[in-house]
Parts: structure tokens; sequence; C-alpha cells
């Protein structure tokens, strides 16, 4: 009978070392994992702009305030903001190196057209196609997928 207690305790010991050890293995992974750094932190921060989707990266231009006579000759100024689908997520260092530039063409652009041309479908299509085009021609890294005309 002392064989068997001894047996008994001993399996008992053998499987609470082996519960232990495996609580404190899962304790120090879950605790020890690398925190991350401010340099990652400080990356995301500094583009703002870039934000992702199913489709890929998208970046956000500044707001242009333009005036844009209507058919009837009144002039109206709207705020225009374009939005650009990234071909990829390191094109954004080349846009904002460029984004003046890239500002001034699409301004450029947009003053060709009426009130009518950018509240129409087919207008800001065709619009958003010349800019994308335009902004393509400029740029090395990559290309601009689509550009999307939001007006405010």
């Amino acid at each position: 009978m002392k064989n068997g207690a001894v047996l008994v305790w001993l399996i008992v010991f053998l499987i609470l070392s082996i519960i232990g050890s495996g609580a404190f293995g899962v304790w120090y992974i879950v605790h020890k994992t690398p925190k991350a750094d401010s340099n990652t932190t400080r990356m995301k921060r500094s583009t703002p702009l870039l934000e992702y989707d199913d489709f890929g990266p998208y970046f956000k231009m500044e707001p242009l305030k333009l005036s844009f006579l209507s058919r009837y000759g009144v002039s109206k100024p709207i705020g225009v903001v374009l939005t650009l689908q990234l071909e990829y997520p390191y094109m954004v260092n080349e846009i904002e190196v460029k984004k003046q530039k890239l500002l001034q063409e699409a301004e450029k652009i947009l003053k060709t057209k009426t009130l009518e041309d950018l509240y129409s479908l087919s207008g800001r299509v065709q619009s958003a196609s010349e800019i994308r085009d335009r902004f393509n021609a400029m740029l090395v890294d990559g290309e601009i997928k689509k550009v999307y005309i939001d007006l405010e």
C-alpha cells in the first residue's frame, strides 16, 4: 500500500509540474513580447494621410479652394479634395515631396472645368482621369491607379 501511495503522489507531482511549467511558459511569452518602439509609432504618425482598404493604399491630398464658373456665368468658390489610390505604399514619400507641384497641376486642370463638369458623373470621371494621367507623368516610383474627386 505504501508503494502505491508513493506512486500516486509521484504521478500527481509530475502532472502538477507539467501544468505549472506550461502556465509559466505561456505567462513568459505573453509578458515578454517586445513592445513597439517609439520609431515605429513616430513613422505611423508621420504619414497620417495614408489609408488602406481592400484595394490598396490611399493618399488624401490637401483641399484646393477654387472658384468655378457655372454655365450662367456665376462664380462659386468650392473646396476640392483629391484622393489618390496608390499602386505601392512607399509612393507616399515621392508624393509628399512633389505635393505642391501635383496640386498646381491639378489646379490647372480643374480651372478649365465648369461647375457642371464637376457635379456631373461623366465630367468628374473625365477630370479625375486627366489628373491621374498628369500625375503619373510626374511620378517615378509606381503609378496612381485612380483619382477620386470630392467637393466640399
